[in-house]
């Protein structure tokens, strides 16, 4: 019975109330200081659930029939056609036309509203209780963690925040450590490699050139040597040729004239 109630949405102004909770009574009496308690009580439940709506400009119990709760009288009825003084109209006509029952009717619905709210008020604290205890035990699960991560313990821990059901993944990170550290010697000996590799055949280049150059230095010498010898064998043929020919000549001569 409680949940089928009326339970607005944002605060209630006077006006709305009576015309909501006194309307769909047709009893009638007379009588100021009834209607002083109609009005006293209708006061109490706004000022009761105001609280719970801080979304509504509209709390200004010093005037109630101020332009701007009659045009948010307007707006709750979806009627267009209700203006300012037809707000006014309905709300002189609610303080006149209704009595002793209709102060019973808003009492039974401030009273009932009232154990709606008081219910809804525990639900809130108790679901901000659970919450905080969620988080709580939250953060004794995170502190924990890290507390095997940092002794020794060797896990990350990836939060899955795709789907809050999905349970933590805990992944070690000694094969990760290790994998990195593989890596990172492979990578420094391959290097070590190439630059051994790049100095060597450096060496060998410098080492063939310089051979080569040796040899190529020797091979003109060997050739100027040979070239100079076979100048002086020619030579000293040539000379020893000349001299016997002119021993030759002379032993001729001596030869003739003798």
């Amino acid at each position: 019975m409680i949940s089928s109630l009326f339970i607005p949405t944002s605060k209630p102004s006077l006006t709305f109330i009576l015309h909501h909770h006194i309307h769909s009574f047709s009893y009638s009496t007379s009588g100021r200081s009834t209607n002083t308690i109609v009005i006293i009580a209708a006061f109490a439940y706004t000022n009761r659930i105001n609280h719970h709506y801080d979304n509504s400009p509209l709390h200004r119990p010093h005037n109630h029939l101020e332009p701007a709760k009659a045009q948010w009288f307007a707006h709750q009825t979806r009627d267009p056609a209700v203006s300012d003084s037809r707000a006014a109209t309905l709300f002189s006509q609610s303080i006149n036309s209704y009595g002793v029952f209709g102060l019973l009717a808003v009492s039974c619905k401030v009273l009932t509203l009232t154990l709606v709210i008081k219910e809804k008020e525990e639900a809130e604290e108790a679901e901000e209780e659970q919450e905080e205890e969620e988080e709580e035990e939250e953060e004794e699960e995170e502190e924990e963690e890290e507390e095997e991560g940092g002794g020794g313990g060797g896990y990350i821990v990836f939060e899955n925040h795709n789907c809050s059901n999905s349970p933590e993944r805990k992944i070690l990170w000694y094969p990760l450590v290790v994998v990195v550290v593989v890596v990172v010697a492979v990578v420094v000996v391959a290097v070590v490699v190439v630059v051994v590799i790049v100095v060597i055949a450096s060496v060998v280049v410098v080492v063939v050139v310089v051979v080569v150059v040796v040899v190529v230095v020797v091979v003109v010498i060997v050739v100027i040597a040979a070239v100079v010898v076979v100048v002086i064998v020619v030579v000293v043929i040539v000379v020893v040729l000349l001299v016997l020919e002119l021993l030759c000549s002379l032993l001729l001569y001596n030869f003739v004239h003798i």
